[in-house]
């Protein structure tokens, strides 16, 4: 049975109230990070609304297509979609909103981003002043970016709302169904939910959305990572981490706290047994490197930054360990890899996107909680195109194995290059809904 009209609009007014309690509550965890991080200063005065005059005007003059992504993951994803909108719809532009200064370092970097600003706190007022300067002719946010106030602004000022590559979480979805009744009327706003897997479409519909509205795309992250076979690209980053083609090279991807520590002893107790195994490790938050740098200060293999290397500079200590400090670098690292390790699936819940090294063909491990990638993780192993650890013993066990035997890691890797190729093609789908009300707004 459908909610009463009146019904949706109390609960969509209720996010209101909400919005300025969560403000509230949340204020003085943020004013301690402001003070504890300068970088994240800017950010709050955009989020607040306070663009500088030029960054206003630029946002009045232009016909824009709003893309909103948290951060570096979902940007690097939503890259094939900016490109083929430009190419197809170059009429209008691109803005990108993130939350993090990670994302908005990434977003000003690439060239068909033509404004990117901090998406504004969730509070009305704020949302819809900014939408109102803009008024773009559609919203497209990744993922399962939720924001209330953002999205009742939105549909206010008719403007048309996507979601896009659509997911929930195991976490997320008992969350969401728990309050359907307050979810509900805010997917109800969307013009086209566009689920990663029929698993995701499944979920939308259970917590309230309606039904004519969701649809399955399929995952763009399998677009995005696009299908390389450059061997110069791996002999750059051999080359700068000074790396010999002998060498054994595990990369771990967007690690967690507890991680790094557990791939050192893995490595050490490795290199111990006589394989020549070195390890690049990039953290999840770059933010995280100092806390890292000192964690590890007690295990004997010597440190560096990848922003201090010198290709030109003297050989380093062999075993010397890399860690990525930098931004959006590590999708094109995975070329130099032998082996790839998943973050935040040891040690945390969720996991990482092990979709870009396999698509440079690396054999990929991961630990029991990928619930974030779960229909990408169950659809590796299924085809004997990546390992699972349960637990420290097996990732040693596992990263001997592919030590021990090259041409088994080779072969895994093939398996998950052709399982990305398999799975492209949500790009063009995603498209396919948009451009009926781009070309409205194009004709108009």
């Amino acid at each position: 049975m459908n909610t009463p009209h009146w019904i949706e609009q109390y609960y969509l007014k209720l996010w209101g109230l909400l919005g300025y309690v969560g403000l509230t509550l949340a204020a003085p965890y943020y004013l301690l990070r402001m003070l504890a991080t300068p970088r994240y200063r800017p950010g709050l005065r955009e989020r607040l609304t306070f663009l500088f005059p030029e960054k206003r005007q630029l946002l009045q003059e232009g016909s824009y297509i709003w893309i909103h992504t948290v951060s570096v993951g979902e940007l690097q994803a939503a890259r094939p979609l900016l490109v083929e909108l430009k190419r197809r719809f170059p009429a209008f532009k691109i803005l990108v909103s993130t939350v993090t200064p990670t994302g908005q370092e990434l977003a000003r970097s690439l060239s068909d981003v033509d404004l990117s600003i901090y998406l504004p706190i969730d509070l009305y007022p704020l949302c819809r002043r900014v939408l109102a300067w803009t008024q773009p002719v559609c919203v497209l946010i990744m993922e399962t970016e939720l924001w209330p106030n953002f999205l009742r602004a939105a549909a206010g000022l008719n403007i048309p709302l996507f979601l896009i590559n659509a997911r929930l979480s195991d976490q997320s979805f008992r969350r969401y169904r728990k309050f359907k009744p307050l979810f509900a009327p805010l997917l109800a706003l969307f013009h086209r939910i566009l689920a990663q897997s029929d698993a995701d479409a499944d979920r939308f519909l259970q917590i309230g959305a309606p039904a004519s509205r969701v649809t399955p795309a399929g995952n763009i992250k399998f677009d995005a990572a696009a299908i390389p076979d450059d061997p110069a690209v791996r002999e750059k980053w051999r080359r700068l981490f000074q790396i010999d083609e002998k060498e054994i090279l595990l990369v771990a991807g967007s690690t967690f706290p507890g991680e790094e520590a557990l791939l050192f002893r893995i490595v050490e107790a490795l290199r111990l047994e006589g394989y020549p195994l070195r390890l690049v490790i990039a953290p999840r938050h770059v933010e995280r490197v100092n806390a890292i740098l000192d964690e590890l200060k007690k295990y004997k293999s010597p440190l560096a930054r990848r922003s201090a290397l010198d290709p030109s500079a003297p050989p380093a200590d062999p075993g010397t360990v890399i860690l990525l400090d930098t931004i959006g670098e590590l999708r094109h690292v995975y070329a130099a890899a032998d082996i790839v390790f998943i973050g935040k699936s040891m040690r945390a819940r969720g996991g990482q996107n092990p979709i870009e090294p396999a698509a440079w063909g690396k054999p990929v491990i991961f630990g029991k909680n990928m619930q974030n990638f779960r229909d990408t993780a169950a659809m590796l192993l299924r085809e004997e195109a990546a390992f699972q650890a349960a637990n420290e013993a097996e990732l040693l066990s596992a990263c001997r194995r592919f030590c021990q035997d090259p041409a088994l890691g080779r072969r895994m890797g093939e398996r998950a290059r052709e399982t990305v190729k398999k799975n492209q093609g949500a790009l063009q789908t995603i498209v396919q809904w948009i451009q009926p009300v781009l070309e409205v707004d194009q004709s108009a």
